[in-house]
């Protein structure tokens, strides 16, 4: 086999791969959209878990679980939102409300959308012994209570709280 003259061949010069960092500006970017869209989630979960609204809606399921009686359990939805109102209202108007007056703060913040029983049973629970038996179901009175809760705070739920 002949030989062949590679002598007149220049060496052959691979270029140098280009390096990761620093990044073009595009990326950098791209990041930092990613970041802020990352931050900006885990703050709208924050809010939305440790508001108002969403903490009273579990306190209410607790409730819901620890108490069998009616009367009982509508004691401890009364006392709830007697705790909401008072978030979202001064203290002074609402401690002062008490049976009718009570009744007709929580058939304003009903809407007409709770059974005048619903309400009362809730108004008037706490001048009832805790073995009296009511003819509005567990589930009416969540529902009332959700409900109750949801326009209590519907004002409420979207301010900053700094203090939560």
């Amino acid at each position: 086999m002949p030989q062949v003259d590679l002598s007149g061949l220049k060496d052959i010069i691979v270029p140098v791969e280009p390096d990761f960092f620093p990044l073009a500006i595009g990326w950098w970017l791209v990041i930092l959209g990613g970041i802020i869209v990352i931050l900006s989630g885990i703050g709208v979960f924050i809010h939305h878990y440790f508001s108002p609204l969403t903490y009273a809606y579990r306190e209410l399921d607790k409730l819901k679980k620890r108490y069998k009686s009616q009367t009982q359990f509508a004691k401890e939805i009364s006392k709830l939102l007697k705790r909401a109102a008072i978030l979202r209202f001064s203290a002074q108007k609402v401690a002062a409300l008490s049976d009718e007056t009570w009744a007709r703060f929580l058939s304003a913040e009903a809407h007409s959308k709770i059974a005048p029983d619903v309400i009362k049973l809730i108004a008037f629970s706490a001048y009832l012994p805790n073995t009296e038996k009511s003819m509005v179901k567990t589930s009416a009175l969540y529902k009332a209570g959700r409900l109750l809760l949801k326009n209590i705070l519907k004002d409420k739920n979207n301010e900053c709280h700094h203090n939560h």
